[in-house]
Formats: C-alpha cells, structure tokens, sequence
C-alpha cells in the first residue's frame, strides 16, 4: 500500500520529489515503530535529602541513596536506605507509584500512592 502510493506520488510529482516523498516514508516507518532499551545495571543517584513523593516516578525505574528523614522513617543517628521506585505511566490514570526501601538491618520498606490532584 505505501509502495502503490509512493509510485502514484513520484509519477505526479517527478524525480525531483522522489527524495523528499521517500525520506518521509521512511521517517514514517521509524516513527511508527516501538522503541526500546536493554541495561544490564541501574545507577544508584544520590538523592539522600530529598523527599520522595508518587510526582518522583513518571513512567521510569530510578534507584536513589536516601536518608530515613527524607522518606519520613524514623532512624537514630545517620541512617541511609536504597531506594527504588517506580510508576508506569506519567499520572494518576496509569495507577499508583511504588517504593521499595532497603536498609542495613536488613529490612525492607514499602509505599505506594498517587500524586495529589
């Protein structure tokens, strides 16, 4: 089907236009395709004073080094956790963001909720 249009399109219009007509064709096909990614680590940011909130996640999977304060957990003296969070889409209508929290005594942490409207 875009073979038959491109011909009908190139007969109408000349040569001259043949390469404009097929470079959008192209960008076309590449548009329309899925793109993706493949990691085979996740970088820890070091985040460790600021708050997380739901609005952090937007259809990404982050780490981050924070501090029990910055989470709003309890710890006495200095304490710091691995965090990972994520949402799988941009707002409220792809469901809720999650954090998992990882701390040295071997506890884990978990939240989850939507960005306030």
């Amino acid at each position: 089907m875009i073979q038959a249009l491109f011909n009908s399109l190139v007969e109408t219009k000349g040569i001259m236009n043949r390469s404009i007509i097929m470079l959008f064709v192209s960008f076309s096909l590449f548009a329309s395709q899925k793109v993706s990614a493949q990691a085979t680590s996740l970088s820890v940011l070091d985040t460790r004073n600021d708050p997380s909130t739901p609005a952090s996640y937007s259809k990404a999977l982050t780490a981050n080094l924070k501090l029990f304060s910055a989470i709003g957990l309890q710890y006495s003296g200095v304490g710091y956790l691995t965090t990972i969070g994520l949402r799988g889409w941009s707002d409220n209508t792809g469901g809720k963001a999650h954090e998992l929290a990882f701390s040295d005594d071997s506890k884990i942490y978990f939240r989850s909720g939507n960005t306030p409207s």
